[in-house]
């Protein structure tokens, strides 16, 4: 099994040459530890989509106490909650799921709010080829 450093290694090259290809952010595996994910940002421009919560068919872990963190080390960075109200992948939310979704997104701004209040969230870019407004 290979190391840390070699892990590190690993994930930064794959991250480089997904960027390379086109790629305009970087959606890695949930469970990367803190300095790994300092890696990837290390080794690639692109924002990393890095998930705060989970469906309980992907191990259903719950990482808000992390979310101050990932934006430290790994901004630019889409913070991805809300997933762990619901059961597994691409199903449809109910009503009650929808609400604990809201909930998990709404745990998390407070928790950045109170742990990281410097931290400002990123406008929203125009849509590429939007016309220019006046």
């Amino acid at each position: 099994m290979a190391g840390p450093d070699v892990k590190v290694l690993l994930y930064g090259a794959a991250a480089q040459v997904l960027e390379r290809l086109g790629a305009d952010s970087l959606n890695p595996v949930r469970d990367l530890t803190l300095p790994i994910i300092a890696a990837l940002r290390q080794s690639v421009a692109i924002p990393l989509d890095v998930h705060v919560d989970n469906t309980k068919t992907s191990g259903g872990f719950i990482r808000t106490y992390e979310a101050p963190e990932f934006v430290r080390v790994a901004s630019p960075v889409y913070l991805k909650t809300g997933s762990s109200a619901l059961v597994g992948h691409s199903t449809r939310a109910t009503r009650e799921q929808t609400e604990g979704m809201l909930r998990q997104m709404a745990i998390t701004a407070e928790f950045m709010a109170r742990h990281y209040p410097e931290a400002r969230q990123s406008l929203a870019e125009e849509p590429a080829g939007a016309p220019e407004r006046p």
